[in-house]
């Protein structure tokens, strides 16, 4: 979320905030992209899933379901190359984080063998793990939470009001759903 910030900022202030939503959504399903190494035998843990080049390819594949699904030529060219960059973003904000680990990455690997780590905190640090969650929420917040509401997605308030003026909070009567 951290590695998206900017580039949802910056949809959001020129008015293509569902643009960003859709971004934020394809990011956060393809972070932990790198990791399908553990799922798949003989391929060693933060080897080739772990390099610029699956960042490009996964940036590739993108692109090109980007360029496909696009039914406009005149706007293929531009859904591609953002579909690129969401993927680069993706793995890239992945090859980031691991950085901060001991065990490090290798991200040009298998042409240069030079490692990359900060050696800061473990994988599975949970107190690390919840900063940067909260630190990419809170990134985030400002162009995407004015975003959602104005894309038709309002933040509810407490308690919601129902169109007849009841609460949504439970009530004692019965449930009404299903019947006649």
């Amino acid at each position: 979320m951290l590695a998206f910030a900017p580039l949802a900022h910056r949809l959001c202030r020129t008015g293509r905030g569902r643009l960003a939503c859709i971004g934020m959504a394809t990011v956060l399903l393809l972070a932990s992209s790198p990791d399908v190494d553990t799922y798949i035998p003989g391929i060693a843990h933060r080897g080739i899933t772990h390099t610029v080049w699956a960042a490009l390819l996964v940036g590739a594949l993108l692109a090109f379901l980007g360029w496909r699904i696009h039914t406009d030529d005149s706007g293929r060219n531009g859904a591609a190359g953002f579909a690129f960059l969401l993927g680069m973003v993706s793995v890239g904000s992945h090859l980031l984080g691991d950085v901060l680990t001991p065990m490090g990455i290798r991200p040009f690997a298998p042409f240069v063998g030079t490692e990359y780590t900060l050696s800061l905190v473990v994988a599975r640090n949970p107190a690390a793990n919840l900063l940067l969650l909260v630190a990419g929420v809170l990134s985030l917040t400002p162009s995407l939470g004015r975003t959602w509401a104005r894309v038709g997605y309002p933040l509810p308030s407490w308690p919601a009001r129902l169109p007849d003026g009841r609460s949504d909070v439970a009530s004692s009567g019965p449930d009404p759903v299903g019947e006649d």
